[in-house]
Order: C-alpha cells, then sequence, then structure tokens
C-alpha cells in the first residue's frame, strides 16, 4: 500500500475479481466494486473506505463514476486506454481534497505493442496538463 489509499480500476470482471482476491490473500482488506456487488453492499465498501477501515478498493466502471470517497489518493490503471475524458473522471476519484492528504498519485500499467504506447503517450500528455510529476518512465 505505501501509505497511500488506492482505486484500482479495470474494465474486465474477472481481472477485478482476480486482483480482489490475490490482495485478500495478501492479508489486505478490499472493497470490490463490480457490477455483481448489490448497491447496499456498494455502500457498504463507500462506508468502511470512509473510516479507513479498507485497505484499496477494486472496482470496473462501478467505480469510474459516481464515487466520492476523499481519502483516495492513489489510482491504478492497470487495463489503460487512450479516452481523455474516462481518464479525467477516473483519475478525479483521487483528486477530492482533504486537509491532510499528499498529492494523489497514479499508477499507470503499460504493456508492449504500439497501440498500448501510443495510448501512453497520449496518457502522459493529458497526465502533465493536469499538473502530475511523471517519474520512472518506462521503468527507467
Amino acid at each position: 500500500k505505501g501509505g497511500y489509499f488506492p482505486l484500482i480500476i479495470s474494465k474486465r470482471v474477472e481481472h477485478c475479481k482476480n486482483l480482489y482476491q490475490w490482495l485478500t490473500s495478501q492479508g489486505m482488506k478490499i472493497g470490490l466494486l463490480i457490477g455483481e456487488v448489490q448497491p447496499e453492499q456498494r455502500k457498504q465498501v463507500t462506508t468502511l473506505a470512509k473510516q479507513n477501515l479498507i485497505d484499496a478498493i477494486v472496482g470496473t466502471k462501478v467505480a469510474d463514476e459516481g464515487l466520492d470517497i476523499p481519502q483516495l489518493d492513489c489510482f491504478h490503471l492497470v487495463m489503460p486506454h487512450g479516452n481523455e475524458s474516462k481518464l479525467k473522471q477516473q483519475s478525479g476519484r483521487i483528486r477530492r481534497h482533504t486537509d491532510d492528504k499528499k498529492f494523489p498519485v497514479i499508477r499507470d500499467y503499460v504493456d508492449g505493442g504500439m497501440l498500448y504506447q501510443r495510448m501512453w503517450v497520449s496518457r502522459l500528455k493529458y497526465y502533465k496538463r493536469w499538473g502530475y510529476t511523471i517519474e520512472n518512465i518506462n521503468g527507467q
């Protein structure tokens, strides 16, 4: 976790379930927000997160929109894309202000292949425009 409260987003439900299971097996308390999770369970995840009783949230597009947990301060984009408005909305989940929050961090995972590299170049421009400091590009 590294002192952050992360939101991990993927568009694939099975991917989210696997991440949830693996992180839970590592001893972390994880909130899962996917379409199969009933609204009252989603509300419970939000409540636990606001009380700092879970370590991270893993979710699909359910976690993209309308998720208001000011404590979130790290966003893991584990299934990258090149859509600026979607990325801005996703990363906006970690930009909610609290008095004790440090500057939010985005962990962006880039796979090989020209398509993924082009999407990364686009995201890099967006991140810079939004005021993020870029570190450790391509593992260097």
